[in-house]
């Protein structure tokens, strides 16, 4: 699978996990979310999920879901030498 095709996977994913709790959530609420406040869940928490996804991927030993290295891009920007350790 193409870069663009594991990005959309992973993006779905986290889509259907913020639309699956929101189904948890109507499942036992006493009233429905309206059009609106859906839009805004789905519009805050999916970045939000993203963000948590990729940082359990890149500093725990979290399963990385479709997770390509990264591309190089057409202009790439090397990575930064480290500084010396000083003794």
């Amino acid at each position: 699978m193409n870069d663009a095709g594991r990005r959309a996977t992973r993006t779905f994913v986290q889509v259907g996990l913020v639309l699956g709790v929101m189904q948890l959530y109507n499942a036992f609420a006493a009233t429905d979310l309206s059009a609106d406040q859906v839009a805004g869940i789905i519009a805050v928490a999916t970045p939000l999920v993203g963000f948590i996804q990729n940082l359990l991927e890149d500093n725990t030993p979290f399963p990385a879901l479709l997770k390509g290295p990264a591309s190089s891009g057409v202009n790439p920007i090397p990575a930064p030498e480290p500084p010396p350790i000083r003794a």
